[in-house]
């Protein structure tokens, strides 16, 4: 490239570390600057209108992306060429671009090729960001020194913030809670941790090759940087930053060890060191003082806490090791095809079903190594491995390269920060997280850059690579856009829903959200399809064919999730169609028999039919997995109408009792088993009876129908007299009727029975009393009922009986 195409207007000079220092920035050099500080800046996108700010995220890149190609299409820079020509032959491109296409076509082998074109798209944006950062630093390396400044303010920023937020709120917040809330811009304290420590390098790098005053400052952001870290106890970040360390003392010894005398090596490891060090004793005293705070047990420790509990034998591996056992059992049964990329979500559900609780997933295999082996056979994981090895290998050849005219420092921090990412890469899941994938590119770009600067390469290039790559970026990039899109319409969508989804009450209507979801992605952000949310919703309405429809439309979107056969079931249920429900609700709980949804509707579809045999088998299968005092009392419920004799369900009510000795529902229901006359038991058609009755009752009683509401109530309760319930609604509706004495006697009958344990007859006949101007008698049932801790009996209590 001849000088005139490009006229400095710098003055460099060489620092003792042989880095350039410029003085002023060529005018060529300003918008490459601009677009890299807007790619920086994704950190700081918001995500409070979307469930996951990665929607925000994403998009944001996809559109700085566009600019970014945009920008070298049209730059005048004949230095572009040979740039996109030497990128393009490096082995390091290669590797990438071989695993971009092999991901590309796995997507045709997918179980949900929708979700697969939606992480592709990512796959696209961060191949993109590669290409046009790599593009951008290219001949610019006198930028990297701006580059870690401003990565080291960032970290200044981002780690004072963390520690102050610590600080503020140790003293009056659960430890727990507040760790999980320290996460920056990131969806969770592990993320933000791991952006964290990939900016260590650049501040050590201003450490190392800055003024003395300048140098002072970043020693103070590392030693706030490492204290953020280890105060939000994400192990792997300790990790990171352990390895960072190593690979800077040795390398940075062995590239100065003949420049500079041992003293003034040792001196520039001092300052990196000490800072480190210091930050972590202070994390011992912080830590320990914040849980001396605690009033419970926290799952949080010191460091050397964190850190002992990596062993792969110690209990809280044991969630890692059973994911990284079923990507491992999946490779072995799909050695080249995979699941597809972005599929291992979905592949991996039937391998938790003896490990993960309701209708939750784990989403990724916390290994991105093993994940994407999972996703793209055998060739993608080793073609994945084999760019951190390319990048090792670039980065010791140029540190260690006789070429003169090389930049020593660049492969040094790049490399830091490779390994670092590495860490995580096998612990976690960055190749799903925007800010990750931003440092992923950069580090590439940089380590390809400095490789690059070390070897004779092409000083000029022909006009056609320049051609070919920028359209092709574009074609690339603008489908990757438009899916980024939607993802983030999505999930502006699922905002709405997902709490709904939780909940027996939804907040949102079918018509609220019968248009809000976009042709892609079909599962939300809990691989949920899409159809069987708006399948919800009309259930809700009691349009069960639309519903089904829904169903089996969207079925195939995650066939493993049994939320299929759960939903189905329930529409079976309330159309009466036992025998097909029975069906549904067996293959839903028997597939996923930690879903208490799951135990609940064969539970409902069972006592139905009578069928005391698959509900003690369901019962049994449940409690393996989850012995809660929850299923012991659902199944004691169910059982108690349909059992004439209670002697064993008497013997398991007092092995629940002793193993939940906590649990007053558990002891009132051991009670009701004991104290019951044998004369009182119904059968099968008293109990239906009594069904049907109850819930006319309710049914009339939500409608504010007392009348209706209290006769259907004394007919259930002659149905059942061992039921207290009934009776009990019936001084209930006698109460919202404002006739407080008759209301009274029928919460006499209920504690006369002596069997009720959770204050709530106590809590209404005290209320009674005192609208009938019996304040002392009032307040004594309103004393029995905050004894037994019934809702709002404290508050009305100390407003009525003062």
């Amino acid at each position: 490239m001849k000088r005139s195409l490009k006229k400095q207007v710098t003055e460099k000079k060489t620092t003792s570390g042989g880095s350039p220092r410029q003085k002023l920035m060529p005018a060529t050099d300003l918008v490459p600057s601009l677009l890299i500080a807007a790619y920086i800046a994704v950190d700081f996108i918001p995500g409070s209108n979307t469930a996951d700010v990665m929607g925000n995220q994403w998009l944001y890149l996809a559109v700085i992306n566009l600019a970014a190609i945009l920008f070298l299409s049209v730059e005048k820079r004949t230095g572009n060429l040979p740039a996109i020509k030497n990128f393009l032959q490096s082995s390091l491109s290669i590797l990438y671009g071989a695993l971009f296409v092999l991901a590309g076509i796995s997507v045709f082998f997918a179980i949900n090729r929708t979700e697969s074109l939606v992480c592709y798209a990512r796959f696209t944006n961060t191949l993109v960001m590669y290409l046009a950062l790599a593009i951008l630093l290219y001949g610019r390396t006198n930028l990297f020194k701006l580059l870690a400044q401003v990565l080291s303010f960032i970290l200044l920023i981002q780690s004072l913030g963390t520690v102050l937020e610590f600080f503020k709120r140790s003293g009056d917040t659960d430890i727990s809670t507040l760790i999980y809330s320290l996460k920056g811009n990131a969806a969770n304290k592990n993320i933000f941790a791991a952006s964290l420590v990939l900016k260590l390098p650049f501040t050590i790098y201003c450490i190392c090759y800055s003024k003395t005053w300048s140098r002072i400052i970043h020693v103070l952001v590392l030693a706030s940087g490492t204290l953020a870290i280890f105060i939000l106890n994400a192990r792997s970040a300790y990790l990171g930053v352990i390895a960072e360390l190593m690979v800077f003392l040795v390398l940075f010894s062995a590239i100065n060890y003949k420049k500079e005398t041992a003293k003034q090596i040792f001196s520039r490891l001092a300052m990196v060191v000490l800072p480190v060090i210091l930050s972590f004793f202070l994390s011992l005293v912080i830590i320990k003082n914040a849980i001396s705070l605690q009033e419970q047990k926290t799952p949080y420790g010191t460091v050397i806490e964190r850190l002992g509990s990596i062993s792969l034998t110690a209990e809280g591996s044991n969630a890692r090791l059973s994911l990284w056992s079923s990507a491992l059992d999946y490779i072995r049964y799909h050695p080249l095809k995979g699941a597809g990329y972005g599929n291992w979500k979905l592949a991996s559900i039937p391998y938790e079903k003896t490990f993960v609780d309701d209708l939750l997933v784990s989403y990724h295999a916390h290994n991105d190594f093993l994940e994407i082996t999972a996703e793209t056979g055998i060739p993608g994981g080793l073609l994945f491995l084999s760019i951190f090895i390319c990048v090792a290998v670039y980065s010791l050849k140029a540190l260690f390269s006789k070429n003169s005219g090389r930049d020593p420092v660049l492969p040094l921090f790049s490399l830091m920060g490779m390994v670092a990412y590495g860490v995580d890469a096998f612990f976690n899941f960055p190749m799903e997280r925007p800010i990750m994938q931003f440092f992923f590119a950069l580090l590439l770009a940089l380590s390809l850059n400095g490789y690059l600067a070390t070897k004779k390469t092409a000083e000029s290039g022909r006009v056609f690579w320049k051609r070919i790559v920028a359209p092709g970026a574009l074609i690339l990039l603008l489908p990757a856009m438009y899916i980024s899109f939607l993802t983030y319409k999505s999930l502006i969508a699922q905002t709405k829903v997902n709490r709904d989804m939780m909940s027996d009450k939804p907040v949102t209507t079918w018509p609220e959200i019968s248009d809000a979801f976009p042709s892609l992605p079909n599962i939300n952000m809990y691989c949920f399809p899409i159809g069987h949310i708006k399948a919800f919703y009309l259930m809700q309405d009691k349009k069960y064919d639309e519903a089904l429809v829904q169903i089996n439309q969207s079925a195939g979107a995650n066939p493993y999730l049994t939320l299929t056969e759960y939903l189905k079931a329930k529409i079976f249920l309330a159309t009466n169609k036992m025998d097909s429900a029975f069906i549904y609700a067996s293959r839903a709980f028997f597939n996923k028999p930690r879903a208490r949804s799951n135990y609940e509707i064969l539970n409902d579809v069972s006592s139905r039919l009578n069928d005391t045999a698959t509900l003690t088998t369901a019962f049994k299968e449940y409690t393996h997995y989850r012995n809660e005092p929850w299923a012991w009392n659902r199944y004691l419920d169910i059982m108690m109408p349909l059992l004439k004799n209670r002697q064993p369900l008497l013997v398991l009510a007092d092995s629940a009792v002793k193993l939940f000795p906590a649990d007053t529902i558990l002891q009132q229901k051991r009670n009701t088993l004991a104290n019951t006359d044998q004369s009182s038991l119904i059968t099968k058609s008293q109990e239906d009876e009594f069904r049907n009755y109850f819930a006319t009752g309710l049914e009339a009683f939500n409608k504010k129908i007392y009348s209706v509401a209290i006769e259907n109530f004394t007919r259930a309760a002659a149905a059942n007299p061992g039921d207290y319930v009934a009776v009990e609604n019936t001084g209930v509706c006698y109460f919202s009727m404002g006739n407080y004495s008759k209301a009274i006697s029928f919460f006499d009958k209920v504690l006369k029975r002596n069997i009720s344990t959770d204050g709530k007859s106590e809590f209404l006949k005290g209320v009674c009393l005192l609208n009938l101007a019996k304040k002392q008698e009032g307040c004594y049932y309103l004393k029995i009922a905050t004894g037994k801790h019934y809702s709002g009996a404290v508050e009305y209590m100390q407003s009525n009986c003062k």
